[in-house]
Order: C-alpha cells, then sequence, then structure tokens
C-alpha cells in the first residue's frame, strides 16, 4: 500500500562508480565484506559480449570511520577493445573502488553469484544456455561451464545458502536446473514453468526447499529432493512475476515482485490471496531481496529508476525509503550480509551504487 515515506528527499549514494557497460546484475560476497560482483552486458544484453567485474570496495565501507581513499587502476584490454581503467571503476561520490577481476563471457550475463563454500568462486548466468565459473584469484580464463540443461538464455543463477555444493538455474526454455559444482551436467532438469523463469532462489532455512517464478504469472515452491511441486499458485493476477525471495526468518512468508509494479507478500500456509500488497513502482518490479538482518523488510528495484526498501510490520504504509541513485532502468539490487543497510544497485546507466539505508 502506498503511505509515509521515510526519506522523500534522499541523499545522493554514499558510493557510484562506473562499470564497463550496461548493468545487469550486482552481487555482493558473503565472504568478504569489500568484495562485490557486478555483470555488465554490450548492447543491453540484446546481443555480444558480457562482462563479470569484481570490485573492492573496502575504503567505502571504512568512510564510516572517516577514513577516504581512491584507488584507481591502470589501461589494459579486453579482446580487441581499449579501455581506461580511470573510467571503468572510477568513484563518481566517496570512498573508493579499486577493479580487482574481470572476466569477458562470450554471451550475455544476466546474473550472478558466489559460491558459499569458496569465496573465490564466482558464477556466471549467460545467454548462450550456459553457467560459468571464474575463480577472482586466479586469472580472467573461465574455469569451469556447467551445459546442457538449458537450450536458451538463462536468467538467472542461485547457490544454496546452506553450505552444500549445488546451485541452481532458470531460464528463457521454462527449465529449473539443478547443478553440482563438481558436475558440468546437470543433476536435475525439472520444467517447473510453461515460460520464461526470471528468478530461482533458495530457502534459507531448508536445504531442500526453493522458490521459482516465471513469466506465466507463476511462483512455484520446489522440494528439491524429488523434483516435486510442493506449491503452485498464480500470484499476481495472470501478469508475469519477475522476482521472487524468501523472508530469511519467517519459513512461511515469501515476496514476489512482478510486471505490473507491485510487491506481494504471501503466507505459504494460504497461498490464495496476498497477505500484504506493497504499491509504489511505477513500472514493473525487475528484483527484489529481503533483508538479511530483519524480518519482514524488502528491497526492490524497477524500470521506473528507483529503488525502495519496504518493511511489512509497518503496514498498510510499508514504504519506508525511496532512493533514485541512477538515471535509467535499475536492473539488480543485493543486500551486504556484512553490515546492516547497506544495499547495492546496477543499471543501464552504467554504474553501480553503493547505498546506506536505515537499517
Amino acid at each position: 500500500m502506498k503511505g509515509p515515506v521515510a526519506d522523500p528527499f534522499p541523499s545522493p549514494p554514499s558510493l557510484r562508480f562506473r562499470t564497463y557497460s550496461s548493468g545487469a546484475s550486482i552481487k555482493f560476497s558473503s565472504c568478504a565484506s569489500d568484495i562485490v560482483a557486478v555483470a555488465s552486458n554490450s548492447h543491453f544484453g540484446m546481443a555480444g559480449k558480457g562482462i563479470q567485474q569484481v570490485f573492492r570496495t573496502g575504503a567505502h565501507m571504512r568512510e564510516k570511520e572517516g577514513e577516504k581513499r581512491v584507488k584507481e587502476g591502470e589501461g589494459g584490454e579486453v579482446g580487441n577493445e581499449r579501455y581506461n581503467m580511470g573510467e571503468v571503476g572510477r568513484h563518481e561520490r566517496g570512498g573508493g573502488v579499486e577493479e580487482i577481476a574481470r572476466f569477458i563471457s562470450p554471451s550475455t550475463i544476466f546474473s550472478s553469484c558466489f559460491s558459499e563454500e569458496d569465496g573465490d568462486l564466482l558464477l556466471s548466468a549467460c545467454g548462450d544456455g550456459i553457467v560459468r565459473g571464474w575463480s577472482i584469484v586466479e586469472g580472467s580464463k573461465c574455469l569451469y561451464e556447467w551445459k546442457g540443461g538449458h537450450a536458451k538464455e538463462i536468467n538467472d543463477v542461485a547457490y544454496t545458502l546452506l553450505g552444500s555444493e549445488v546451485f541452481l538455474s532458470g531460464g528463457w526454455d521454462g527449465n529449473v536446473c539443478m547443478w553440482s559444482v563438481r558436475r558440468a551436467e546437470p543433476m536435475a532438469v525439472w520444467r517447473q514453468h510453461s515460460t520464461t523463469v526470471y528468478d530461482v532462489t533458495w530457502s534459507p532455512r531448508d536445504p531442500y526447499l526453493a522458490l521459482t517464478a516465471a513469466g506465466d504469472g507463476f511462483a512455484v515452491v520446489i522440494d528439491t529432493r524429488e523434483g516435486k511441486q510442493l506449491i503452485r499458485t498464480c500470484v499476481h493476477d495472470g501478469g508475469e512475476v519477475l522476482s521472487a525471495t524468501f523472508d530469511k526468518y519467517d519459513s512461511n512468508l515469501i515476496l514476489t515482485g512482478g510486471a505490473d509494479g507491485s510487491i506481494r507478500a504471501f503466507d505459504l500456509r494460504r497461498m490464495h490471496e496476498p497477505t500484504c500488497m506493497m504499491l509504489g513502482h511505477d513500472l514493473a518490479v525487475k528484483e527484489i531481496q529481503s533483508s538479511p538482518f530483519r524480518s519482514g523488510v524488502v528491497a526492490s528495484v524497477s524500470y521506473d529508476m528507483s529503488c525502495r526498501v519496504w518493511d511489512l510490520k509497518q503496514a498498510p504504509h510499508c514504504q519506508r525509503s525511496v532512493l533514485h541513485p541512477h538515471t535509467e532502468f535499475i536492473t539488480s539490487v543485493d543486500w551486504s550480509v556484512h553490515d546492516s543497510g547497506i544495499l547495492g544497485t546496477t543499471s543501464w546507466d552504467n554504474t553501480a551504487a553503493i547505498l546506506h539505508v536505515q537499517s
């Protein structure tokens, strides 16, 4: 529901820096508090290569203690193109940023995630139906490729949160695949949706439960031991569901973001209607992420170029913060699991931003 906004005139981002191209995904490392990965693409992801970058934002984190530092890299080459490291990775506001790794995918990258087992392993979901794995300490070559599960582009990849070697992927072909980092082929392939799977995520409390969201309007909860659908519900009145997430503390709470611009909360025990509907975005909600520190708190980004923070405990006036850190579509958002109230966003404006919000 619309309601009072905590900061209608928010301050600018604490840190904003240039990415190689139009941003598609941002993820904080769960192993290192100052490491963040950003995926970007040529031609807005419609054609060409994908670039997976890893940045160190340690100077920004120390800014809260009054220390400021700026680091800029040196020139180099990507493929046959010249680039200026004083531009890519250049900070625009506050603190400093250093690009510590860069990987080139021959196809676009739609999503990325860090391994929960090995903090140096970064996975990228690519437009040629392959999940690629990179080591941020062993150079720029692709170390692993997982393929055979998807016939079309992969939209999302998600590593299990509970310390095993398993990850999920979802793609344009409607398939959801489960993989092991130790096997090049999928452990299982499930046809859970009739059209594009936009989002896959694991339960933070049950190692066998996963949640998917798709263009067919359904959110599906899966028992990955058998690939069985435990819950399948049309959650946005038939419209596309672009993102879904489990609450990090309430095992019965899931949230979904739709092309209709709404965010909806559901109790898994009563999925026939939402327990809360959050309205405020003017365009489609591209991604939502639940807070790792507080139950009922969720961050969202939209094609309306805003990032918003919501608190279900304040219903019906759930909207707490509205931020405008970018000048183009915002495509991804993530919470730091190390520092309460720190968000990362990336956008088609060729930048990523680190934001401080009320925790």
